[in-house]
């Protein structure tokens, strides 16, 4: 594509040509980049999780950096076709008021077996849930309680957990997984399932 092959992240940040740049680093050190970047005038596209701490997350969106740059998280999964759907339907109102929602991110072992420092990247639960749960807040707004019970496993840390959260008007629950077995369907795993109910009807009405 023409792009030239760089080893020194600095460099790429100083060149005037590059006008967008993808943080790719562990979730710790995303504040340093992210900022660095926002200060030379570059829209930022920083991978998940955003932030390990609310400091450094505050820090990322400071108008003061910004300089007119975009921020942009890869909390994507609320644009998969299925959530996209569920969150049109809602917004709709064709099947009613949303009571509630479900949904899960579940996947074998994090990491893919191999050990990730989790002072680095926080640990599999908030590396996975943060989507379904973005998605949650998408279609019912913000939670005013959240309350979660999980379980270490081999990575030293929360491997599962079972998170519910309490919307002004409608109810959650998240499930999260990093202890599925290596042969667990691809197609049921990060993304869904998915699911609302509404008082007139379920979104999607086949699970």
């Amino acid at each position: 594509m023409g792009a030239t092959a760089l080893t020194d992240p600095w460099a790429i940040l100083e060149d005037e040509s590059v006008e967008a740049i993808d943080v790719t680093y562990p979730s710790a050190l995303h504040r340093e980049w992210t900022v660095a970047a926002q200060q030379r005038g570059k829209h930022v596209f920083c991978e998940t999780p955003m932030a390990l701490t609310l400091e450094d997350a505050d820090a990322m969106i400071d108008p003061e950096h910004k300089s007119g740059t975009v921020l942009m998280p890869a909390q994507v999964h609320r644009l998969g076709i299925e959530a996209a759907f569920i969150h049109d339907q809602v917004a709709s109102g064709t099947l009613g008021r949303p009571l509630g929602a479900y949904a899960a991110t579940r996947t074998p072992a994090y990491g893919a077996g191999v050990t990730r420092p989790l002072d680095l990247y926080g640990g599999p639960m908030l590396d996975l849930m943060i989507h379904p749960i973005d998605t949650l807040n998408r279609l019912l707004g913000m939670p005013v309680t959240v309350a979660g019970t999980g379980r270490v496993g081999p990575s030293g840390a929360i491997d599962y957990a079972f998170v519910t959260l309490d919307y002004q008007n409608a109810s959650g629950m998240v499930e999260g997984s990093a202890m599925m077995p290596d042969s667990f369907p691809i197609h049921h795993r990060s993304a869904g399932p998915l699911r609302a109910w509404r008082d007139r009807g379920v979104d999607p009405p086949r699970c």
